[in-house]
This record gives C-alpha cells, structure tokens and sequence, in this order.
C-alpha cells in the first residue's frame, strides 16, 4: 500500500520510523529546506495547490492519505482533506492533543489570531517572549520592547531593530526553558499540544509569566492522538 505521510514534524518521523518498523514504505513529503531524513521514500517541496495534489496523488497510485503537518499548517491540511475526498483516498490527521485539556489552561489568555495575540499581550506589558514561529512575527512589529523572539532559523526575517532573537528549536528542556523566560512578563504561543513543547508551559506556570495561547484553526478530517492511533488505522485501511 502506497501511504503518503505529509510530514516536516516530530509526529510525522516518528510515524514514518514506526511503519518502516512493520515492513511498510511510507512515502514522507517535506516542506522545501527541511533538512530531515525520515525512513522510506522522501520528497521535498509544495505540490502547486489543490489541483497539483490531485494529479500527484493519482500519478503515484497513493492509497492512503496521513497528515501529520504543523497542527497550525492550515491550508495544506485543508488541501489534502478536500483532495483526498475527492478522490476516495482514506485520509487521517495526526494531532496531539490540545494543551486546553491542562489544569492551567483555563489562566491563560486564549486568543482566536495573531492580531489579537499582539493586542492582548501589549495590553499585559513588556517583558514579551514570542514562541509563534517566524512566518507571522510581522503581527507583532509594533509590540513594547523589550520582545524576546525564538525561531528554528534566523534567516535574516524583517523585525524591530531591539528585537532579541534565539535561534533555536521549540522542542526545549524545562531547565532551558526556564532559563529563556526568566524576566520575562508574558509568553505568546501556539497550542501544539502533546508534551514535546509543553516545557515553556511548566516554567512560564513556574515563573508567573501570563500566558497568551493561539486557539488551533479547525480542520476537518478523522483524527488520531497519537502514533498507535495512527497505525491502527493504517492497519485497517490496509485489509480493505
């Protein structure tokens, strides 16, 4: 069976390792610079819209559809829903569960985008630590200094000029954490979920820093929590 895992995140190397692991080849597609190797087949770069996925899915006998993308990835995930309907390919979300299930989630500021994370979190005051990814820090341009900025990439990106930017990736240790968010008053970040990225939530609780969280879009599609969740529907899509 031919499984095209639309990856680029933790999830989805892991799910790519574990069907290797039971003799399966997934077939991993990856966002353009990403520098991860997962096991099996790997492809890298946009399929050129809807339309551009329907005629790749066809063209490679795809059997099954598994999107394990950035839970805030939101027109990719919608893409491949409506293509994989389209064309009756089985298709499944892999999504971590939402930190709104935390004890603590209900003292945090839930916001519905970037705009009203900005106004929210400049409302509260400086110290700022942003944790949004780099794509959408144009929304924070006009936040009180000081802002403390952390990307996987520094590329260069447009900012403030007082902007302090760590380079480094989400995924950190609670000692690291606690470490970045010392001073700092408020932290803006996205509900990915899981525990992978939960640390800054254990130290920012640790610290009293006011907590600004970014609600996920809604995506449509069967879902499954975690990698066992995912198999087992790998395995019954397999005997249809």
């Amino acid at each position: 069976m031919t499984v095209l895992v639309l990856s680029g995140t933790t999830a989805g190397r892991r799910l790519a390792e574990a069907m290797v692991a039971r003799g399966m080849v997934p077939l991993s597609s990856l966002p353009s610079g990403s520098t991860e190797q997962p096991p099996g087949q790997v492809r890298h770069g946009g399929f050129g819209g809807a339309a551009g996925l329907a005629d790749w899915l066809r063209s490679h006998h795809v059997e099954a559809v598994v999107d394990a993308t950035h839970p805030y990835a939101s027109t990719m995930s919608r893409n491949a829903y409506q293509v994989s309907r389209a064309l009756q390919i089985p298709f499944l979300r892999v999504v971590r569960r939402s930190w709104r299930e935390r004890a603590d989630a209900n003292d945090w500021y839930w916001v519905a985008d970037h705009d009203e994370a900005c106004r929210v979190a400049g409302r509260i005051g400086a110290p700022i630590f942003l944790a949004v990814g780099r794509q959408p820090l144009w929304h924070y341009h006009l936040l009180p200094s000081p802002v403390t900025v952390r990307v996987s990439r520094d590329d260069g990106f447009e900012r403030p000029a007082d902007w302090h930017v760590i380079e480094a990736r989400g995924a950190q240790s609670l000692d690291v954490e606690l470490g970045a968010l010392e001073g700092q008053r408020v932290l803006v970040a996205r509900d990915l979920g899981g525990t992978d990225h939960a640390a800054k939530l254990e130290a920012a609780a640790q610290l009293g820093v006011r907590v600004v969280m970014l609600s996920r879009p809604e995506l449509p599609g069967q879902q499954a929590a975690n990698l066992d969740e995912a198999l087992a529907w790998l395995a019954r899509v397999s005997l249809r």
